[in-house]
């Protein structure tokens, strides 16, 4: 076995540190361990990474920035009914539902970005627009309930949800579709 000669230095306090010899092996082995634990977590990192674009990260001052037009609550009561809808998750999750008149919707994931993406999911909820303007979904999905409301703002033919309380410039945008 080698062994690794460690010295340490004088102190300013005067206590000098006696050398200790170490034996090499379980060093490379914690190395090449912690490199086994970690490479998988950077290759997962890029998967994530890899699978959102710029426009879904768009934020908040990107859309003041560009003169996007917010929606009024009047402009979400006419666009929200009978609408088919494609949401982007943070995670790069796409969703697709359809806004029924009676506010009930199905919606479906592909749940990209989580643990187990490989697996479809579907989940009954609810949509609403909220008296201040907002556009509202909850989803029950196997699991999580999902709860939300979006200021929705339109650039060009594309949508963008941001969280009501966010008013500075970084804040998230996320990126909708609303077809008919």
């Amino acid at each position: 076995m080698m062994l690794v000669n460690l010295s340490l230095k004088v102190h300013d306090a005067g206590k000098v540190a006696i050398p200790r010899q170490l034996p090499r092996a379980p060093v490379v082995l914690a190395s090449v361990m912690l490199a086994l634990i970690t490479f998988p977590v950077f290759i997962g990192c890029g998967t994530v990474a890899s699978s959102t674009s710029a426009e879904e990260t768009f934020t908040l001052g990107n859309l003041r920035a560009k003169k996007a037009q917010q929606l009024s609550r009047g402009e979400l009561e006419s666009l929200m009914p009978e609408a088919n809808v494609l949401s982007i998750a943070g995670t790069g999750s796409v969703r697709r539902w359809k806004n029924n008149k009676d506010g009930k919707l199905v919606a479906s994931s592909n749940n990209a970005g989580y643990i187990s993406p490989s697996i479809s999911l579907t989940g009954d909820g609810s949509w609403w627009v909220a008296y201040e303007g907002r556009y509202c979904v909850e989803i029950i999905w196997p699991g999580p309930l999902e709860r939300w409301c979006r200021v929705i703002y339109r650039l060009g033919d594309i949508y963008y949800g941001v969280a009501p309380s966010a008013y500075h410039d970084t804040a998230r945008a996320y990126r909708f579709e609303f077809t008919r």
